[in-house]
Parts: C-alpha cells; sequence; structure tokens
C-alpha cells in the first residue's frame, strides 16, 4: 500500500517484486512506476467556488503539483477531481479549475477514457455527477488503456471505475536490463546469509503477516544483490548464460585468464606454465560442472 496522508492511496498486488516498481507518496497524491507507466492515484479537493473564498481559502490541489513535472513518457491518472465541465458533465455544469485539469491533460497528452456524462457519484434526490475521472496517456491519438465499467462495490456515493490495459500495450524492454545469474551464486555466502534471516513476530493479523512477508522479501532481495552476480538480457553463448556455469567454472575461469595476462606482458616460462596450469584447472572444472 502506498499512502502519503490525505485522501489518495494505491494498493499493488503482490504478484509485482518489490523490485520491479517505484513510488512516491504526498498528502492527496501519490505515484507508482511500474513496467514504464506512471500511475497516479488523487483527490482533488473541492475548489472554493468565488473569488472571494479563494484569496480567503486558496485552492490547494495535486494539479498544481503535477504541472509543474517534466511530461511523462506513459501516464494513469485516477481519483477524485471534483470538477464539472461541459466536455464529461451530462449537465454542462462548469467549475473553478477545470480548466488547470484540461491543461495538464494537453500538456500531458492524455485523454478522458471515462465515459461522457458516467454517474461516477450518485446523489440521493440530487443531480449525479461525473467527479471521478480516469486520464490516461494516448499516444498517436490511441489511448493505453480502456474503460471496463464499474466494479461491484457497495459503501459509497462514488462508484469505482474498472480500466485495463490495451492488449497492444507493449511495456518498454530496456537492452540492459540485468538478470540474477543464479548459477554464479556463492552457495556459502548463501547459506551464511540464511543463518542471520530475522524472525518475525506474533502472526496474529493479516498486517502482522504481510508485514513479515514484506521483510522477508526485502531480505532476500538484499541477500541475493550480495552473493549473485548479473548478468545482461542476451549473454553470449558459452559463458556464464550455461546451465553448467557455476561459482566454481567462474573463479577458475578468472583465475585462467588472469594468468594468461599476466604471460602476456611479460612472457617467462614460469609465467607459461602458471597460466597452463589455470587453464587445464578451468577445463577441468567445466567438465564436471557439466
Amino acid at each position: 500500500m502506498i499512502y502519503g496522508g490525505g485522501r489518495a492511496v494505491i494498493y499493488i498486488h503482490k504478484r509485482h517484486p518489490l523490485a520491479s516498481w517505484t513510488f512516491e507518496a504526498h498528502k492527496d497524491y501519490c505515484k507508482i512506476t511500474l513496467n514504464g507507466i506512471d500511475f497516479y492515484s488523487i483527490y482533488s479537493p473541492i475548489p472554493p467556488p468565488t473569488r472571494r473564498a479563494r484569496l480567503a481559502t486558496p485552492w490547494l490541489s495535486p494539479i498544481h503539483n503535477l504541472a509543474g513535472l517534466e511530461r511523462p513518457n506513459k501516464a494513469i491518472l485516477m481519483g477524485d477531481f471534483n470538477l464539472h465541465h461541459p466536455l464529461w458533465d451530462l449537465f454542462d455544469r462548469e467549475t473553478y479549475g477545470a480548466e488547470a485539469l484540461l491543461q495538464l491533460a494537453e500538456d500531458w497528452g492524455l485523454q478522458l477514457i471515462t465515459p461522457y456524462g458516467t454517474p461516477t457519484r450518485r446523489f440521493q434526490g440530487q443531480r449525479n455527477s461525473t467527479l471521478d475521472h480516469a486520464w490516461v496517456s494516448a499516444p498517436n491519438g490511441a489511448p493505453i488503456a480502456t474503460y471496463e465499467g464499474e466494479g461491484d462495490y457497495e459503501g459509497s456515493d462514488h462508484r469505482p471505475q474498472i480500466i485495463a490495459l490495451n492488449d497492444d500495450y507493449t511495456p518498454p524492454q530496456d537492452p540492459q536490463e540485468q538478470r540474477f545469474s543464479w548459477g554464479l551464486m556463492d552457495e556459502k555466502a548463501i547459506e551464511n546469509a540464511a543463518k542471520h534471516l530475522s524472525f518475525p513476530g506474533p502472526l496474529a493479523t493479516p498486517e502482522a503477516i504481510d508485514e513479515a512477508v514484506d521483510q522477508l522479501i526485502r531480505e532476500l532481495t538484499v541477500t541475493a544483490e550480495d552473493t549473485t552476480p548479473k548478468r545482461g538480457r542476451n549473454p553470449p553463448k558459452g559463458g556464464p548464460s550455461e546451465k553448467y556455469w557455476n561459482h566454481e567454472v567462474n573463479r577458475a575461469s578468472k583465475a585462467s585468464k588472469k594468468a594468461r595476462k599476466t604471460w602476456e606482458r611479460r612472457p617467462t616460462p614460469a609465467r607459461w606454465e602458471a597460466f597452463r596450469e589455470a587453464q587445464n584447472t578451468f577445463n577441468r572444472t567445466r567438465k564436471q560442472a557439466s
């Protein structure tokens, strides 16, 4: 859960590893970045209705904070914006502050995918309103997500909105993305690190269980970072990408390369013998591992 105070929150499913996303949390808005998309949850307070009221109580909205940021590559903004405008309001109402939202949408290249006139807030005995919106990036005019309707949730006069990323959206791939080379893990270091994993306290509540799981994931991630090297997406064949290439093979390979470079810098019979022995050791270790 991402929460910075105020009236906006984001929940992230546990199927997304902690290392796969980043977050920011502020008063009345928060953000996570996942798969190249900035996801925002926003609560924008109701703006003062008159100029005199605005002088007395300035309208402090996350819209102003976002307007000062650099345009993101891909973004999805959802939340309660508390603004009327004929572009989305069924009764052609318009309130102060709507132009600020429209300017942000223009600057960031966003489209409103909440259908026109959708009653996202339902009043008892009064006119319904479209106050809750889903704004999404639309590169080349094609929004990256689709509105799928209301969720079956009760307990609020605001109606939930369900959206889904379009099937043709492909997360950006970093050609230099680093992944763990598990065959090169230092097994002795792993075993030693496992002895120092923390033990959770009483798991009497769902919150305590969630915290214990998160703590374990954090500690295992640190252990992997400390004991297992990483490699690129497409490592060369015949090296660390091969299944047999474990920690012992890697160590023997480095020793052989070091001995070869030493001999090449100043060839002598002794250095040649040292290189030949190191190369033989590497070949034996690789053969045993395969």
